[in-house]
């Protein structure tokens, strides 16, 4: 996902807010047409009532009068912990960047009444190929199922589809197979152990 930031009108930082650690310096913050990608940079970054999930996400956008005005790569996350809100460093996506080209001037990503400024939005940027190689988008490594699958392959092709084979190989590499647990979460002894012991 992505996060969009909806910028209101154009007003300026208090000075003591300039002298902040992470945002200094910045006089501005909202939006209008005569703010340069600097000062929209910087009045987006920061600060924002996000919780941890906000840290997850690669790419914001800041929504000046319904349009997305920029596209930002988020480089990392910094919490006030006087008041638990949150400013990313950034970096400005510009023209040629797949994901910049996508969104840019288009319109507010995000279709809510909702007035809170910040939400998120699905984009294809979150997108990846399934790493088997079958050429399918997912969202993480595998298409559901194919990681096994994948592996299902290797012990195919590469050790006669004979699983001690392939265990023996890991044990050579210094990935031995783990024993199995014993016990349960609960500190019974396992069905497994019941049987053996009889």
């Amino acid at each position: 996902m992505a996060l969009r930031l909806r910028l209101g009108p154009r007003q300026y930082v208090r000075q003591p807010d300039r002298q902040h650690p992470y945002l200094h310096d910045r006089k501005l913050v909202g939006w209008d047409p005569t703010m340069s990608e600097q000062e929209t940079a910087d009045a987006a970054a920061g600060w924002w009532r996000v919780g941890p999930k906000s840290e997850r996400e690669r790419y914001a956008v800041a929504v000046g009068e319904g349009v997305v005005r920029l596209v930002m790569a988020i480089k990392k996350w910094e919490l006030d912990e006087t008041d638990g809100r949150r400013a990313f460093h950034y970096a400005i996506l510009r023209p040629g960047d797949p994901v910049h080209d996508r969104l840019i001037g288009r319109p507010d990503p995000v279709r809510t009444e909702s007035r809170n400024p910040v939400a998120y939005f699905q984009d294809e940027a979150d997108l990846g190929v399934c790493n088997c190689g079958c050429g399918t988008l997912v969202r993480g490594d595998w298409a559901v199922g194919h990681d096994l699958a994948a592996l299902h392959r290797i012990v195919t092709h590469h050790f006669d589809g004979q699983i001690l084979r392939f265990t023996n190989w890991c044990g050579e590499q210094g990935y031995p197979v783990p024993p199995p647990p014993s016990e349960t979460a609960g500190g019974k002894p396992s069905a497994s152990t019941r049987e053996s012991a009889r």
